[in-house]
Formats: structure tokens, sequence, C-alpha cells
């Protein structure tokens, strides 16, 4: 503790007492990269952060992070931190669409015909399990906000937050969401590939305002916060992430269904309602 100067040991260094030998060779190597030479503490330190990114460790992106921090991190090393952060999400959401995408669906479908009944639910946890150090990382990037819903924008938040969540209640009610996660496709090999309760296109209640209510609450919640540097790279990948995916899945929804989803898609809007308000318009006048 008095050679780093901190309050406490943490967990990792407590694991590693357990073997005394172990802890006093970690120590060693960790001195000895340390140390002064050709690169600058601080640098080392960004190349520990980065690589701890790229290997998920809630612990590295944490410890680094504010250890470089406390070295002086200057603008321009938040900036280069800031477009890791885009750089990282941008892989992910690569990531996630590539291993969605109909090539590598049918890929599996085609080397491991048993095993494709498991393909939708490996692919939610492999997400899942990837997605957690990501956001820690982002969460250890937390700085002072640029723009805060405060005073009159309150109330504008709390109907952002409200119109999410109505947006996925309602969609929720459309969607066959055990489907969603996968776990139709276990139990029935001949489960449908989309996120419908059958085969066929459902149109009704809130689909028939907007074609993608889910995507539509993403937007609603992701800006319904308080923006800080970070939250404001993360929000703007996320949404062009979304933008893009719905445009891709538009184009496999055409595929399935043919003339009846573009004839959907001349009659309802992709995320907002104004092709509905308007025919309400059109029909009261």
């Amino acid at each position: 503790m008095p050679t780093r100067k901190v309050d406490g040991v943490n967990n990792f260094w407590k694991a590693l007492a357990v073997e005394p030998d172990l802890l006093k060779q970690t120590w060693q190597r960790v001195k000895t990269v340390m140390a002064p030479g050709a690169l600058d503490a601080l640098t080392k330190e960004m190349i520990y952060l980065a690589v701890s990114v790229a290997n998920g460790c809630p612990y590295g992106i944490n410890s680094h992070t504010a250890t470089a921090r406390k070295k002086g991190m200057s603008m321009d090393d938040q900036r280069t931190a800031y477009l890791l952060l885009a750089f990282v999400w941008c892989t992910y959401c690569a990531v996630h669409s590539l291993l969605i995408s109909p090539p590598v669906v049918q890929r599996v479908r085609e080397r491991f015909p048993a095993g494709n009944r498991y393909h939708r639910i490996t692919f939610n946890i492999f997400s899942t399990l990837t997605l957690i150090p990501i956001v820690l990382y982002t969460l250890s990037m937390k700085a002072a906000p640029l723009f805060s819903w405060e005073g009159p924008l309150r109330g504008l938040q709390a109907l952002m937050i409200l119109t999410g969540l109505g947006l996925i209640t309602a969609g929720a009610r459309h969607y066959d969401f055990r489907e969603f996660l996968g776990l139709t496709q276990i139990r029935k090999t001949d489960a449908c590939q989309g996120i419908g309760a059958d085969c066929e296109l459902n149109t009704a209640g809130i689909l028939g305002m907007v074609r993608h209510p889910w995507y539509t609450a993403v937007f609603f919640l992701l800006w319904a916060r308080d923006l800080d540097p970070a939250a404001i790279v993360v929000n703007t990948v996320l949404s062009v992430y979304v933008i893009i995916g719905t445009h891709l899945e538009e184009k496999k929804l055409v595929t399935a269904y043919g003339q009846t989803y573009r004839d959907y898609q001349k009659k309802v809007s992709m995320f907002l309602p104004f092709k509905w308000f308007w025919s309400r318009c059109r029909w009261l006048s």
C-alpha cells in the first residue's frame, strides 16, 4: 500500500497472495515494466488500458483508467481514449451484425445442422458477455456532463423515457420474445427466423404505426440521459448502428415477405409514425 499510495489492497493482489512466490514474481514483473525507460509511465498505462479493453478485462480497464488519470492524462490523451471508445463500440456492433447475418447463419446451418437450434441463444449469450467489459470501460470514462436535463427540460426527459418504455411494452405484445431470445428454436427446429409469433407478417397494434417500435425506443432511451463526452460517443455510434442495422433488417424482411412487406413499407413509417398521423389527418378532413 505505501508503494502504490493506495488505501487498500484489491482482490487481484489478494488472490495472488495465496501463492507468495507467484505474488513476488508478478509484482517484480509489474515494477520492471513500469520502470523508467523508452516509454513514459502514462504511455505504458494507456497501452495497458488498450490491452485490457481488447481482452475484456474489467479489472484492468478500471485500474489503468484511474492510474492514467492520476499520471496526468491530457486532453489529447483523452481524445485518444474517446477514439478508442468509439472504435471498441464500432467493433462490437460490426461483430454483432456479422454473427447474425444471413451468410453466417446459413454457414452455421450447413456445417452444424444439429446445433442450428442453438445459434440464436448462443449469439445472445456471446453478445451479452462481450458487452459487459465494454460497458465497464465506458463507465470508467464518466466525466462531468456537457448537457444535463434540468429545469423545464426534466419534463421532456420524462416524456422521452415514458415513450421509450411504452414502445417496448407495446412491441412486446406483438413479438415472440421467447423466439427473440432463442428459446423457441431449441424446442422447434422449424421455428420462424424472425421475431413474430408466427411466420405471417404482423401489422397489428403499434406495428400499424411504426415498423420498428423497439428500435425507436432505443433512440428515446439513449438520448434521455445526461450527456458527458463518453455518452455522446456511445450514443452516436449506437444510433448510427441502429439505423444501418434496421435498413439491413428491412432487406431481410423484403426477402422473406416479398411484395407484402413492400406494401407495408409504403403504409407504415420506419421509426416515427408520420404516415400514421398523416393518414389520420386525411381521414378527419
